[in-house]
């Protein structure tokens, strides 16, 4: 009689006769190359191959406006 670890097939390793497999960007484990999240990490695998996100370009537009509001009201009141 196996074990029932055996038998269920419990060593989740992918052999040369499953699907395509890539490696995770983020754990570096091999997963099934149309995976949209890590087994293992469970980091979502994007397809772009950037890792770091962008800011929406009016989070910058509002923080220059807010350091050039700040600094200007400085210095008018520093040099009035």
């Amino acid at each position: 009689m196996q074990d029932y670890d055996e038998a269920e097939g419990a060593d989740h390793e992918l052999s040369d006769d499953d699907s395509a497999t890539v490696e995770c960007p983020s754990c570096s484990r091999e997963i099934y190359e149309d995976a949209v999240r890590c087994p293992y990490c469970e980091e979502y695998v994007t397809t772009s191959g950037s890792t770091t996100s962008r800011k929406p370009k009016w989070v910058i537009v509002t923080a220059v406006i807010c350091i050039y509001a700040i600094l200007h009201s400085y210095l008018w009141a520093l040099f009035s």
